[in-house]
Parts: C-alpha cells; sequence; structure tokens
C-alpha cells in the first residue's frame, strides 16, 4: 500500500466514524442539521465547493483501481465526494428540501459509514511503513 492511500485511508476512515457516530447517536440532531442547511443557500455552497475541491485533490492524487479493496475504497470515496460536491452545486434546493430524511436511512448511513470507515482506518493502520529507497 503507497504512502498516499495509507494516509488517505487513516483520514477517510476516522472521519467516517466520527460522523457516523455522530448520525448514529444523534438522529433527531443530525435530521434537523440538514433540514436547516438545505434551507440555506450560501451554506450549501460552501459546502459544495468544498466537497468538490477536497473529492478533485482525492481523485487527482489518488485514482487507483487495483491493488486491494482499500484503494479502491479510497478512490470511491473522492468520486463519491465529487458526485455530492457536483449534485449540490447544480441540484435546486428546493428540490433538495422536498425528500425529508427518514430515520431508517440516517439509521443506514451511518451504520454503512461505520463500516466503512472501520475497515478504511483499520487498512491505513495496520499497513506497514515504507521506507524510501537510499541511494
Amino acid at each position: 500500500m503507497s504512502g498516499v492511500t495509507r494516509y488517505l485511508a487513516r483520514l477517510f476512515g476516522l472521519g467516517l466514524i466520527l460522523l457516523s457516530l455522530d448520525i448514529l447517536i444523534d438522529q433527531p440532531g443530525m435530521s434537523a442539521t440538514v433540514d436547516a442547511l438545505t434551507g440555506d443557500r450560501p451554506a450549501m455552497l460552501t459546502i459544495a465547493l468544498v466537497t468538490v475541491i477536497a473529492g478533485l485533490a482525492t481523485v487527482l492524487a489518488h485514482n487507483v483501481w487495483s491493488g486491494g479493496a482499500a484503494p479502491v475504497l479510497v478512490t470511491l470515496c473522492g468520486w463519491a465526494m465529487v458526485g455530492k460536491g457536483a449534485l449540490l452545486l447544480f441540484v435546486p434546493l428546493s428540490l433538495v428540501s422536498r425528500f425529508p430524511i427518514a430515520p431508517a436511512w440516517l439509521y443506514m448511513s451511518g451504520t454503512l459509514g461505520l463500516l466503512w470507515g472501520a475497515y478504511l482506518a483499520y487498512a491505513g493502520f495496520r499497513a506497514p511503513a515504507t521506507v524510501a529507497p537510499t541511494r
């Protein structure tokens, strides 16, 4: 596993674990937060731009589709961020706010995110550090 893959697996893994735990522990609060954000266009624009830039940075640095599950999952995280950011930029907020988030969706996304994050963190922290060759 390359150093970039190891770093991004750790970063995304720990981030997904924290976000997923928040979703699972405080579903009403998370639902209220999402509802409030979908009514605030400047906040959504900021989130969309940051998400697209982070996703593009990930994809440009790490567009790896082979080498095991961890590198592919890291690449999928990058492409998911690009897609989510693009959707937030171009889908009208009036359309987004018509679909309230059901508790079952929050539970499912929190559980999936927790599993994905746990795997990435495990893969990133168990991978041996690579040593640069000396001349």
